[in-house]
């Protein structure tokens, strides 16, 4: 729904905020993992872009007049603010006025919808970040996409927080089709709280671009960092048909865990990955053979550097994946 105020707004500070996110359905190309019980998989190589898409949720749409002060209210609760000055012709560059334009968004507060999603809390240069949520958007006129030059975003935290959080851009990793952010460099761009006890919203009042953006804060891993080796215990189960995550609840995180050839097992990678020891985590894996799903999870694991964990993925349906990721 919306509200249409026939007025204009003061223009605020302007942040270029988002990246385009293509999908991007190269195989994964990681070898096959040589500890596996099974020998060489005999399962179909499948990307994670493919492997999770029956978990995709379908973008909510909302089409509105451009030209005009527009408040969107999503079906979650989060809020989007479109001036009059918003929406742009790409190859002119005109402000568009008296059309409709069409608005895609899919929001993510949760890990199971970032799991669902292939969105992280990982950087581009492997950090991890406290998360308040996910937020893709695009825009169209008459099906042909329009530039999106300046709106309001304020997305709700999952839970009571009163945490600073900024905003970051977002872009699809093409090895494995995951969504890693960019922190982006501008001044007070982000408030703690507009809501009640109950709901906290985080404002960021001048969002240029289209794609991904998050509002999201750095998280300090500190000195005493580890990492976790997970080995996977399933014939015909790997790298190449597996996605693999670690669920940080404190922070609202979920981290990838990627398979290394040189060591046989699933692990956080470098240091820049590695996570604080002594932090609460749930391990989770998703696989797909054709149309046959295998999940499992571990709850509630004390991280410890170096510790081992056998990971044994069992036949499920999609719902009850769908069922558990929510419960995590």
């Amino acid at each position: 729904m919306y509200r249409i105020a026939r007025q204009l707004l003061p223009i605020v500070l302007l942040l270029t905020a988002a990246s385009c996110a293509k999908k991007y359905t190269k195989p994964d190309t990681v070898p096959q993992t040589p500890s596996s019980p099974g020998g060489p998989s005999s399962f179909p190589i499948v990307s994670l872009n493919q492997l999770l898409k029956d978990f995709r949720y379908t973008p909510e749409e909302n089409c509105i007049p451009a030209g005009l002060l527009t408040t969107v209210t999503l079906a979650g609760g989060d809020t989007l603010v479109f001036y009059p000055w918003s929406f742009r012709d790409r190859m002119a560059d005109t402000i568009i006025t008296l059309h409709t334009v069409c608005i895609r968004t899919t929001v993510l507060h949760t890990p199971a919808d970032m799991i669902m999603n292939r969105t992280t809390g990982s950087t581009l240069q492997g950090g991890m970040l406290r998360v308040a949520g996910h937020l893709y958007i695009e825009a169209t006129m008459d099906g042909v996409p329009v530039k999106l030059s300046q709106y309001r975003v304020l997305l709700k935290h999952p839970r009571v927080s009163t945490e600073r959080m900024d905003i970051a851009a977002g872009t699809v990793n093409p090895t494995d089709s995951l969504v890693r952010w960019r922190m982006i460099d501008s001044v007070a761009i982000g408030t703690t709280a507009l809501g009640t006890d109950v709901d906290t919203m985080y404002v960021f009042d001048s969002v240029s671009g289209d794609g991904w953006i998050a509002a999201t804060e750095p998280f300090d891993t500190a000195t005493q960092k580890a990492d976790i080796n997970v080995y996977l215990s399933a014939v015909g189960l790997d790298s190449k048909n597996t996605a693999m995550f670690l669920v940080l609840p404190s922070i609202n995180c979920v981290l990838p865990v990627t398979y290394s050839r040189y060591t046989g097992y699933f692990s956080l990678g470098d240091d820049a990955h590695k996570v604080r020891e002594g932090m609460t985590a749930h391990l989770v894996t998703i696989s797909r053979n054709g149309a046959n799903y295998y999940y499992y999870e571990q709850k509630n694991l004390l991280i410890k550097d170096g510790m081992v964990i056998t990971a044994t993925p069992t036949l499920q349906t999609s719902d009850y994946i769908r069922t558990s990721l929510r419960a995590l």
